[in-house]
């Protein structure tokens, strides 16, 4: 059976405006320039709050948790950066979604790439072990870049 992931007529049905506008808003704030995007960006993320309660429940708890050494109001600062970075990331996902791949690279550094490829040279198998301070899908767009 053959699937087909492809666009499909049915996307086109009056319940779907919601996301297409959505996603064409997305599309034209990610027209701005970066050093913009990033404050509209953390601010998105400080107007969302009233909006996700219960998020903000459940990061206030890990936070209190996770740092009990913390007075209150750093906690609660913490809780703030944290939800900027929300954010932040929700505006970073429409920039790998819509961005051109030069707009990308003026944006991104890779570090230490001379070390892989020296791996590679000698025929050896490699494992990159990291972490990710990004959207998945933008990491994984500038990996394409690097792995060229």
């Amino acid at each position: 059976m053959k699937k087909s992931n492809g666009f499909k007529l049915s996307f086109l049905n009056p319940k779907y405006f919601t996301l297409w506008l959505g996603i064409s808003v997305l599309w034209c704030v990610v027209k701005l320039p970066y050093p913009l995007l990033l404050a509209l960006g953390k601010r998105l993320g400080t107007w969302s709050q009233p909006f996700l309660k219960r998020r903000k429940s459940i990061a206030r708890q890990n936070i209190r948790l996770c740092f009990p050494d913390m007075c209150p109001q750093e906690q609660e600062a913490l809780l703030q950066q944290n939800f900027e970075s929300l954010g932040l990331g929700f505006l970073e996902t429409g920039m790998a979604w819509f961005w051109s791949d030069r707009r990308i690279r003026k944006w991104f550094d890779v570090e230490g790439l001379e070390n892989l490829k020296k791996a590679q040279s000698g025929k050896r198998g490699v494992m990159c072990v990291g972490f990710i301070l990004c959207p998945l899908n933008w990491a994984a767009e500038s990996w394409g870049f690097v792995s060229q």
